[in-house]
């Protein structure tokens, strides 16, 4: 009764975190394409309430799937689930990714279907045919709220990962727990400095730049999936090949090339930041450091064989 209840608690707890960032993006997105009326969402071609109606049916369909998929990975998938923490790879899944998506498509796609204002930009002042050309005084760049979306995205993440920390240590070792609190925010810093590139129409005009950005900022995310390797008898922790390719490959080394292409491409001067130097040295040198990480668990890997 008492593992019951937990349960239903956790499933109660994790549901919150998918909603939060997912009905906040879709409130954003509303805003964006409702129109002056506020009863219409242009480019949906719904009114309000139906929107509203279709969102929340698709919420309910992902938190359906989500637990059907931790359903079936706690009966079958045991050797899983000590490889990955699965809540966070699920709230990943089910609530990150369409949350980022109704953002970039809001901005990128049905923005497009929203009428000019002719008293905010001379570029749409237009007529016929191109009545509803992208209003580019609305939808050129990401406006603070947008980022704050994102930024409740990473705040979520964190507490997701705190709370599989705390299930993941047992009574005697909770002082690791709270010792280890707060390393994250170091790496979600970062994360959140990427995102706040969209606020900058150099990068949200450039569909290619965009699209690296946007991926790089997902997946970077990924990198609380894996289960952190635990100290063994020996009191040795040597990490895994594959907690290090994750912080290579999906965080640090696209973020450090991400941010070299936009200092060469910053032509108008108008892009970076003071401190934007700090994040390329950052992304740079843990890069480096977890290639020769690489290197010598691959050499240390033929002597544990023989040992």
């Amino acid at each position: 009764m008492k593992e019951c209840c937990l349960t239903s608690l956790g499933f109660l707890i994790y549901a919150s975190c998918y909603a939060v960032p997912y009905f906040v993006s879709s409130k954003k997105v509303a805003d964006l394409l409702v129109d002056g009326s506020g009863q219409y969402v242009y480019g949906l071609d719904v009114t309000l309430a139906v929107y509203w109606y279709i969102l929340g049916g698709v919420f309910a369909g992902l938190l359906i799937a989500a637990g059907l998929v931790f359903c079936i990975v706690k009966q079958f998938g045991e050797s899983i689930q000590t490889k990955i923490r699965l809540p966070i790879l699920l709230y990943w899944i089910f609530s990150v990714l369409p949350s980022v998506i109704l953002l970039v498509l809001s901005y990128k796609v049905y923005g497009k279907t929203v009428p000019c204002d002719v008293n905010t930009t001379v570029t749409c002042q237009v007529s016929g045919a191109n009545e509803h050309a992208l209003a580019h005084s609305k939808f050129e760049a990401f406006d603070a709220y947008s980022v704050m979306v994102v930024h409740l995205i990473l705040v979520v993440l964190v507490g997701c990962e705190w709370f599989a920390k705390f299930k993941e240590n047992d009574y005697e070792m909770k002082y690791i727990f709270f010792a280890e609190c707060g390393a994250e925010f170091l790496p979600i810093y970062d994360i959140s400095e990427m995102w706040n590139l969209l606020m900058q129409k150099e990068v949200l005009l450039n569909d290619i730049l965009l699209t690296v950005v946007v991926i790089s900022g997902v997946t970077s995310m990924l990198r609380f999936v894996p289960t952190p390797q635990k100290v063994d008898e020996s009191g040795e922790l040597r990490p895994k090949r594959v907690h290090v390719l994750v912080y290579l490959l999906g965080h640090e080394l696209p973020f450090f090339i991400i941010r070299v292409v936009v200092v060469v491409l910053n032509t108008s001067k108008t892009i970076l930041p003071w401190n934007y130097l700090i994040f390329i040295m950052k992304n740079g040198l843990f890069s480096i450091s977890y290639m020769l990480l690489l290197c010598l668990l691959n050499q240390a890997a033929p002597v544990s064989t023989q040992a």
